[in-house]
């Protein structure tokens, strides 16, 4: 009775063992098999790591789509903290920035000559959208923070004032500059003092979508990327993303909410 008893727990004891190794290997067999389909899976997690909208390396030497991107998403770095990163004013727009990457490059250059004469960084106010599919028009996809670098220029992430706020221990307060009950809109720009108990001056994305370029192209010169009577610079990101669809709509709406 008691060697039954004792052959029947060690057959089990057997069979659980060779159940586990069986898992074991299977698992670590397709491990192996699978890692680079699982590392090229991973680019596609949240945010697109190599920023293929505005990121090539040849492009962006220094890797600022990649810190800007970050920054949307995390915040600034503790060195950047450190550096005073989130003690200055800003300007942007009233509303978020449209997808229509000529609507960017004319918005961002209008807010060029504003940010140069104020020395105040751009903030883009695109909030962050959840979703792989979602990555070729975040803020950081649609905005060249290289580009803008080239001429001088800095750029902050959209939520940069919920931190801001308590680095400068202020309540945030937007003075709307409105372009649009003038003839003259540059004139209005022209004459904007840099008051710095204004937290960010905000302007209308209609208001600067009607303003002729090359007039701001003459203010800014070519320190600021207009030459010979043209821009030399576009400061929107110049690349489509290969795989703006990455994942089926249905896994797409699953990933809404991660």
């Amino acid at each position: 009775m008691l060697r039954s008893t004792f052959l029947r727990a060690a057959s089990l004891l057997l069979l659980l063992f060779v159940l586990l190794t069986y898992t074991y290997i299977d698992t670590s067999s397709f491990t192996v098999l699978n890692q680079k389909k699982q590392q090229s899976r991973r680019q596609l997690r949240f945010f697109d790591p190599d920023h293929t909208t505005c990121g090539r390396d040849e492009n962006d030497p220094g890797k600022l789509a990649h810190a800007f991107a970050s920054a949307t998403l995390y915040g600034a770095t503790k060195e950047e903290v450190k550096e005073g990163y989130y003690m200055r004013q800003t300007i942007s727009t009233m509303q978020a920035i449209p997808e229509d990457l000529d609507q960017v490059d004319t918005i961002m250059k209008v807010l060029s000559y504003v940010a140069r004469k104020l020395k105040r960084p751009i903030r883009v106010n695109k909030p962050v959208l959840l979703g792989y599919n979602n990555e070729p028009v975040q803020g950081y996809s649609l905005v060249s923070s290289a580009n803008l670098n080239s001429v001088g220029l800095k750029i902050v992430e959209d939520g940069y004032w919920s931190r801001a706020t308590q680095a400068q221990k202020v309540f945030k307060m937007v003075r709307h500059v409105p372009l649009n009950q003038t003839t003259d809109p540059l004139s209005v720009l022209a004459a904007l003092g840099d008051d710095k108990n204004v937290l960010e001056y905000g302007f209308d994305v209609e208001d600067l979508l009607k303003i002729d370029l090359d007039v701001v192209g003459n203010l800014v010169g070519e320190e600021g990327g207009y030459k010979n009577g043209e821009w030399t610079v576009r400061f929107n990101c110049g690349f489509e993303h290969p795989k703006p669809h990455a994942i089926r709509p249905a896994n797409h709406i699953l990933s809404l909410n991660w």
